[in-house]
């Protein structure tokens, strides 16, 4: 984000107008404080604090807002346009949005935390499915991560809620999963399925760019972090796929990128506040699909 320049006097003197009554004056203000990004935020933070007015307590949450979200705008744009858009860095920004003063290296040493516990049992010669087994055994019973399909609300699709709470549905806990598994180096990728996201194994590590080259004869196996990580086939995704009454297509037995995991986790996420009327967030969580939405062969 382009930001302005302004020193303490001229910032406390433009705050100062935000109480102005005239819109004219104020959306001139709004704007310009606005344009000196993240910067004066904490100067807008003192002036709440010392502020009688509701109203302008309000205008300057309004404005704080606008600036938290232009930046993530901002960073999720500069995510996307990096060679290899790494999955925790992008879901520590959709974090963000919902909790803006997000403690990102609490996040990553949380994670650190699984990612030695799981280190530590895994082995030279063991196999997929032993490697599979650990991962769930340290994940799912030791730290007594679970998923549900009913968790649909919003903060089930926040990586540090999923965290906190150790609760996340197929596609929260798939995205911890896969961070898990990267960190690791074991060749473990995210399966948009229709109405339900999995993982597979395949049977070689292979970077982000290159994970579209991936075909289905590539995966061993493929893996459900809703149930516990539990191990399916190729058939029983096609049996799935029949009572949803779907045809099987090659894609949806393959693996997808970052990129079009987090394209997945801002769809879902904006259905969540379109069903509890949220309209605002609904819009702001539509810019940020838009940011990702680029050509297919511009993803990664």
């Amino acid at each position: 984000m382009i930001m302005g320049s302004g020193n303490p006097a001229e910032i406390q003197a433009l705050i100062a107008l935000l109480e102005d009554p005239d819109r004219e004056v104020f959306e001139h203000v709004f704007n310009k404080l606005s344009g000196m990004g993240k910067a004066v935020i904490p100067q807008l933070e003192s002036a709440w604090e010392e502020a009688f007015d509701s109203v302008l307590q309000e205008r300057i949450e309004e404005l704080i807002h606008k600036i938290q979200f232009e930046g993530l705008v901002a960073d999720l744009q500069h995510w996307v346009r990096s060679s290899t858009p790494d999955l925790l860095e992008g879901a520590l920004i959709i974090s963000r949005y919902q909790y803006p003063e997000l403690d990102e290296n609490r996040i990553r040493k949380q994670i650190e935390t699984i990612r030695k516990e799981i280190w530590l049992e895994l082995g030279d010669n063991l196999t997929p499915f032993e490697e599979v087994n650990v991962i769930n055994q340290i994940l799912y019973s030791q730290n007594g991560f679970k998923g549900n399909p009913s968790y649909q609300g919003p903060h089930y699709f926040y990586l540090n809620f999923v965290l906190d709470t150790k609760k996340g549905n197929a596609l929260s806990l798939s995205m911890l999963y896969l961070i898990l598994a990267r960190q690791l180096e074991i060749p473990i990728y995210g399966v948009n399925l229709p109405h339900h996201f999995i993982l597979a194994y395949a049977r070689f590590l292979i970077s982000q760019v290159d994970v579209v080259t991936l075909k289905k004869q590539d995966i061993h196996f493929y893996i459900n972090t809703l149930n516990k990580g539990l191990i399916f086939t190729y058939q029983e995704i096609k049996e799935f796929l029949q009572k949803l009454k779907l045809t099987p297509k090659d894609e949806y037995f393959v693996p997808c990128t970052n990129v079009v995991i987090l394209h997945t986790l801002l769809e879902q996420l904006k259905v969540t506040y379109d069903n509890s009327k949220e309209e605002e967030k609904s819009a702001e969580i539509n810019r940020l699909i838009e940011v990702l939405s680029t050509d297919d062969s511009d993803e990664e």
